[in-house]
């Protein structure tokens, strides 16, 4: 197990190639019918956990790609004097890497202390009457974390805060009873699906493969997929009128959101979101073709694991190389005469020692080697 120049541009490749199918793909109503947002949200995590683990298997099996890295090969061993100083490309670029991975880090960190700061000045007061309600819906979806309900002055839009102290904060607005209901069931499943967790690993991600444009993509995306399979998750057991209060919370909140400035915390779960109105319009599309009956099967869990099984392994089976072809002749234009396994032989002497013999003479040769030739199916002949 181990990771190589070839193992990692596999990697990238098949990634970046998944992340493009998976996008193309989620247009396709069928599709989605089929393959659902959660089955979705795990495929595009696993392209990012993919670009991470480009590691070679002991079952992993070589592929000549001559076209494509035999250049790679060639330009990363290209040498380049810095300051006095000879480098390889690949050792310039792992430089560039790292410098960029740390400066996008520490900017994402920065980031999120000052909007943490901004958030933490902001006068909040708790509900009783609220987190109440919020008590009751864990109670009856048989799940309970320690959630507190906080209501904010300026905030534009409801947001869920927090990977170990959790809070749902809501902006101090006029709210019904049922479209607080609505909100609090939508943040409270981001709760428990971890939405937030997975909002992280994708800036961290984006920022650790800040050269690959797909990984943009692949983040900007699989935010609005969470959103998706969040809303459906919460209409699943909702009446068609239900369903159509839901989405009429939804409206009215980014009605009020335009005329506030303070928008959700970085790395938070937002009802609405920045920039939303073509998201939105997304987001209801997707409600609407859940309430119509679907034709189209969707994969049970069993058979979708074994096919994502069945995908893991599948993309550590092979590893993509570069194949140089033999020279016919050297730098002075003479013939090469090259030796194959066949043509060596391993002789055991009586004392012990061994010797390789070939066309071109016998030489002895340390035991080790002489054990590793034979393994490798040279033919030993004893004296």
């Amino acid at each position: 197990m181990h990771i190589t120049l070839f193992s990692f541009v596999t990697a990238v490749l098949l990634s970046s190639l998944l992340i493009v199918v998976l996008y193309l793909s989620r247009k396709s109503v069928k599709t989605i019918r089929m393959l659902n947002f959660g089955y979705l949200a795990c495929l595009y995590l696993f392209c990012l956990g993919r670009m991470v683990f480009s590691i070679e298997l002991p079952f992993t099996v070589a592929v000549n790609a001559p076209s494509l890295m035999n250049p790679v090969f060639n330009f990363q061993g290209t040498g380049i004097s810095i300051l006095g100083k000879s480098l390889s490309v690949l050792e310039v670029l792992l430089i560039l890497w790292a410098v960029g991975a740390a400066f996008l880090l520490t900017r994402f960190f920065i980031r999120y202390h000052q909007g943490k700061k901004v958030v933490d000045k902001i006068p909040k007061q708790e509900n009783q009457a609220i987190q109440e309600v919020l008590n009751e819906l864990q109670r009856e979806n048989a799940h309970h974390y320690q959630i507190q309900v906080l209501c904010c002055q300026g905030l534009s839009t409801p947001c869920g805060i927090g990977l170990l102290r959790r809070q749902i904060l809501l902006p101090s607005q006029e709210y019904t009873e049922e479209e607080l209901f609505h909100i609090l069931c939508h943040e409270l499943q981001h709760f428990q699906t971890h939405d937030l967790l997975v909002k992280w690993m994708i800036r961290v991600f984006q920022c650790l493969f800040w050269w690959n444009p797909l990984v943009y993509l692949l983040g900007k995306d699989l935010d609005q997929v969470l959103e998706i399979k969040c809303d459906l998750s919460v209409v699943k057991n909702y009446s068609r009128q239900e369903t159509l209060a839901y989405m009429r919370t939804i409206k009215n909140q980014l009605e009020r959101s335009m005329d506030i400035e303070k928008t959700a915390p970085v790395g938070s779960t937002a009802l609405v979101g920045n920039f939303a109105m073509s998201n939105v319009e997304e987001r209801f599309s997707y409600i609407v073709k859940s309430l119509k009956p679907n034709k189209w099967k969707e994969l049970s869990k069993p058979v979708f694991t074994v096919l994502f099984l069945a995908l893991i392994i599948g993309s550590y089976s092979i590893v993509l190389q570069s194949n140089f072809e033999e020279p016919e002749v050297d730098e002075n234009g003479n013939h090469i005469d090259y030796m194959t396994q066949d043509d060596i032989r391993v002789r055991k002497l009586k004392n012990g020692t061994y010797e390789q013999v070939d066309k071109f003479g016998v030489v002895p040769i340390p035991k080790e080697i002489a054990e590793n030739l034979i393994e490798q199916g040279a033919e030993m002949i004893e004296e």
